[in-house]
């Protein structure tokens, strides 16, 4: 019992600063993505706002 609990030490010892850099990977990632559909949904509402400025009329 005594080994495996060592085996998972050294294992998560080597491995942990992957694992960090992993999430920190994702979080950008996560990140990046939101930006990306926030553009597309900023930029949707210019082109509906040249293509049918009647709907925007008085705002």
């Amino acid at each position: 019992m005594l080994s495996i609990f060592l085996f998972t030490v050294i294992v998560l010892w080597l491995v942990g600063p992957g694992i960090q850099s992993l999430s920190k990977m994702v979080a950008a990632a996560v990140r990046k993505r939101q930006e990306e559909i926030d553009l597309f949904e900023n930029e949707a509402e210019r082109l509906d706002r040249i293509r049918n400025p009647s709907k925007y009329l008085g705002k």
